[in-house]
Parts: C-alpha cells; sequence; structure tokens
C-alpha cells in the first residue's frame, strides 16, 4: 500500500514537472569533444525518462527469476514446517513406521536436515541426552520454540521451578504472542510471590493480545489484592477490587476493610454488587459476618432483598431458609429448605435447617436427626478452580491442584 501510494505520488510530480516544463520550455547545448547538441530542455528530461524505462524492462527478467526463486524457497519452507508438525506427532505417538517414512524424506528433500533429524531422535532419547537434543534445538530459529518448550517441561518433572521460569522468561522475550509461552510464565513467576512482576508481564501480554481483556483483569487484580494483603495496605485492596469488579475474594475483601472502618453501609453495598452478578455462599456468609450486629428483622430484609435480586437462582431458597431460621419463622424456614434439598439433595445447610425446624415440632424426630446429621462432615469447599474444577475450602490466588494463577472463584456447585 505504501508503494503504490509512493509510486502515484512520483507519477503525479513527474506530469506536473512536465506540463509546466512544457510550457516553460528552455534550451540545452551540450559540448563534447567535436559534438554540438542543442535541445529543449522538456527532451532533454524525456530522454532521460525512456532511457529509464529502457534498463528497468532490460532487467525486468532478472527481476521475474529473482520473484520464481524465493517463492520457491517459500514452498520449500512451507514445505518443512508441514514436515515439523508431523515429525511432533510422530514423537508423540511413537509410530515407528512413520518414523521411517519421514525419515526417508527429510533425506531426500534436505539432505539429512540436522534439525529435523534431532526432533525425529527426540522420540527415542531420555534423560541427558534428550535435555541436549532439545538445546540444540532451542538455538535454531526454526525449532526454538519447540526446544524452549522440551526444556520447560523437562524442568518442571524434575522440580526445578526456578530453571522452568527462566526459560518462560526467555520464550516469553523471544515469542510474547505465543498464548502457552505468557500465562504459565504468569502463574510461575505468582508462585515465587513476584506481584510487581506479574503485573508487568501481564500488562506486556494484554497489549500484545496473547491473553483476553478478562485475564488480564483477573491476573492484575489478583495480583494487587495478594500485594494488599502481605502488606496489610488497603489502598492496594480497594484498587484489586476496582480493577476487577468480578474478582468476589477482591469484593469479599475491600467490603471487610470498609466494615472495619465502621462503614458496614458501603460494605454491604459492595456486597450486594458482586452477588447479583455472581451470587454465592462465600459471599453470603461474608454479608452475614459483617451485619453480625443487625437484628434478625433487620437481616431479614435485607436477605429478603438479596433474594429478589436473583429470583430462579435456587441459592435464593437456601439464603431465605437460613434467614427465617435465625428469625424463628420454622414454617418459612423449613419449606425453603425443601424447596432447595428438593434440587441438591446432599445440602448439609438445607438438611440441618429442615431438621432444626422438626425440632421444635416434633423434639423426638428432629433431635435423633440433628444427632446423625451431626456425625456428618459439613462440605465447606465454596470456592473452585474454573480451569481444572478443584474445589476448596478457602480462596487461593494460586490454585494448589493445577497451579494456574488468578482461577479459582465461588463455587457454582449448591452441596453446601
Amino acid at each position: 500500500m505504501i508503494r503504490v501510494l509512493l509510486y502515484s505520488v512520483i507519477a503525479v510530480v513527474f506530469v506536473l514537472g512536465f506540463s509546466w516544463l512544457s510550457v516553460n520550455t528552455g534550451t540545452v547545448e551540450i559540448t563534447w569533444l567535436d559534438y554540438h547538441i542543442s535541445t529543449t530542455l522538456t527532451f532533454l528530461f524525456l530522454l532521460i525518462f525512456l532511457i529509464y524505462l529502457f534498463f528497468r524492462l532490460i532487467f525486468l527478467p532478472f527481476r521475474f527469476f529473482s520473484f520464481f526463486r524465493i517463492r520457491r524457497e517459500l514452498s520449500k519452507e512451507r514445505e518443512k514446517q508441514k514436515l515439523l508438525v508431523s515429525v511432533l506427532s510422530a514423537t508423540s505417538s511413537g509410530d515407528e513406521s512413520k518414523y521411517k517414512v519421514l525419515q526417508k524424506k527429510i533425506n531426500s528433500l534436505y539432505n539429512q536436515d540436522d534439525i529435523l533429524r534431532s526432533l525425529l531422535l527426540l522420540n527415542i532419547t531420555s534423560g541427558e541426552e534428550r535435555i541436549e537434543l532439545l538445546r540444540d534445538l532451542s538455538t535454531d530459529n526454526a525449532t526454538e520454540l519447540i526446544g524452549i518448550k522440551g526444556r520447560i517441561d523437562e524442568a518442571i518433572k524434575a522440580g526445578k521451578k526456578s530453571v522452568a521460569l527462566e526459560l518462560y522468561r526467555q520464550a516469553f522475550n523471544r515469542f510474547p504472542k505465543v498464548e502457552w509461552v505468557s500465562d504459565p510464565l504468569i502463574s510461575l513467576t505468582a508462585f515465587f510471590q513476584r506481584w510487581d512482576e506479574v503485573i508487568s508481564i501481564s500488562d506486556r501480554a494484554y497489549k500484545l493480545g496473547s491473553i483476553s481483556k478478562a485475564r488480564y483483569l483477573s491476573v492484575k487484580s489478583t495480583a494487587l489484592l495478594e500485594k494488599g494483603l502481605s502488606d496489610s495496605d488497603k489502598g492496594l485492596i480497594f484498587e484489586a477490587a476496582k480493577t476487577d469488579k468480578t474478582n468476589s475474594y477482591a469484593q469479599i475483601k475491600a467490603s471487610i476493610c470498609y466494615a472495619n472502618q465502621g462503614d458496614t453501609r458501603k460494605a454491604i453495598s459492595i456486597l450486594l454488587g458482586i452477588w447479583k452478578q455472581y451470587p454465592s455462599l462465600a459471599i453470603y456468609d461474608n454479608l452475614r459476618l459483617i451485619t453480625s450486629s443487625y437484628s434478625s428483622y433487620k437481616r431479614l430484609k435485607l436477605v429478603e432483598k438479596m433474594s429478589d435480586m436473583i429470583k430462579g437462582n435456587p441459592l435464593s431458597d437456601l439464603i431465605l431458609a437460613d434467614a427465617y431460621s435465625q428469625s424463628s419463622l420454622w414454617g418459612q424456614a423449613k419449606y425453603s429448605a425443601e424447596k432447595y434439598l428438593h434440587l441438591y439433595p446432599s445440602s448439609f445447610r438445607a438438611k440441618r435447617i429442615i431438621y432444626e425446624a422438626e425440632a421444635i415440632e416434633a423434639p423426638e424426630i428432629g433431635s435423633k436427626r440433628l444427632e446423625a446429621l451431626s456425625s456428618e462432615r459439613e462440605e465447606l469447599k465454596k470456592w473452585q478452580c474454573r480451569d481444572c474444577k478443584a474445589r476448596f475450602n478457602e480462596w487461593h490466588s494460586i490454585c494448589s491442584s493445577c497451579t494456574n494463577f488468578a482461577t479459582v472463584y465461588p463455587d457454582d456447585e449448591k452441596s453446601t
């Protein structure tokens, strides 16, 4: 596009210049040896232009053959890339017949290309020999990323997280737009609790498009939160909550900070905001904690408001049942708990509310059921990793199951 624009400008300048010369013509005299040439300035410039075109036409075939050669080299390079994919497939599947076919093709097309042969050898090597092969691969531009990835995998298998981190940094500096590089680098950097570095990496990755906006905000918010919690810095906690409105734990911590400052209204406002979008028992339990000084009537009105905000969500029945039981409205409490238990038969909370209500109506039956229920273990896993679906009793910025960072959110299971 730039070249076309440049040629267009040159053509316009030439036409305007030639038109001006044709109107304002002059003469040029050239004396050389015994020759004397007299001509107009317009004709001289036209002659120079024609000579230029002549030489351009002479060299045109050479340019054509050069273009054809480049096209052929590109085609060969594309074929080589396809072979690379096939080689990687062979190394992962252990297909011996495919291995032999590829070996013949490599030898015929690339004169026993060392890089491709090294990739094939990865299928039958291990230990130090494999690591050495991976180092060789990481020194060639065509296979650098493959070599680094293999070395990272070997380092992680050996439990050398610091080595893996350095290799991820190397890969990120060379290939910052590759998705599998930026996200694991963020998680591994977070493992070493280098929160400022996590934020810096996520900023660059987002600008280059290797992570989504939602992921970027989640990572930045969680890193700010962890830094704020470790430094007891309320300002960072508030910034974390502001950065990502969907980060439930950041919202919870921000609300607790406001409650500790005596601003209960602001604390409740924050929790209701996240509750409306992402209702969960983790948010409800923290709201109960913040409003512990409220009367049972005032708390019931607040819970009824929360229930209206999520109409159609079964969780509204469970929180209503809990609020009714706190107000000793056992009939309503039992009714709401039974509605919830019908959908989630393993809910410990719903059972407990029902048996407590029965203990009021029929002490012998209800007491026995409560006694039997006390032998069961209450399920408190209110947090879940979005990636591996592991569930936890408490929030962690790093999932202990898949080691991914900023992936633990309130559990969407309703069995608690």
